[in-house]
């Protein structure tokens, strides 16, 4: 990963779409059949896993209450894992999903407002914004590091694995 400046906006940009895109793959998997919600959970998790590495290497550290922020992960992190287990067929399925949605909202919308307050250098920015662009590649990568059989623990932690190794080549 290249050397490159940002702005604390552009992150925060950055960030809340992609926090949208996640939110919109939550409705959607709401609105899913039983049958076509599995994919669409695999799906879900991966984008999960990939953003929650890249956030935890570059923004939480830098943030006014990284451990809550951590904490809330490290929650859903286990509720996500909850709802791939039960499967989409399951009569719990949508009760789950739908606190999994609103917590993660709550989340989103703390880091977006803690992100604001943070003090981050031009080249801390430059490194998070780039971290969340690789966030998309790695989440929709053919043959990428997540494979069909992956649990949400694997694909959690293969994806930190994957951002460490960036993140040694840029520092």
């Amino acid at each position: 990963m290249e050397k490159t400046t940002s702005t604390v906006a552009r992150v925060g940009q950055r960030l809340r779409a992609q926090h949208a895109d996640i939110c919109g793959r939550l409705r959607a998997l709401g609105r899913a059949g039983p049958l076509d919600r599995d994919a669409l959970v695999h799906e879900v998790l991966r984008w999960c896993a990939a953003h929650e590495a890249v956030e935890g290497a570059y923004l939480h550290s830098v943030m006014g209450n990284a451990a809550a922020r951590e904490g809330e992960q490290e929650a859903l992190g286990l509720a996500l894992g909850s709802l791939q287990r039960l499967g989409g067929e399951s009569p719990s399925f949508d009760e789950l999903l739908a606190t999994i949605t609103t917590a993660m909202r709550r989340h989103f919308d703390s880091e977006e407002r803690e992100l604001l307050r943070a003090d981050l250098s031009p080249q801390q920015c430059g490194e998070a914004h780039r971290a969340l662009d690789i966030v998309d590649e790695m989440a929709t990568q053919s043959g990428g590091p997540f494979t069909a059989a992956d649990d949400f623990a694997t694909m959690r932690r293969t994806a930190r694995q994957q951002v460490a190794l960036l993140a040694a080549q840029v520092r």
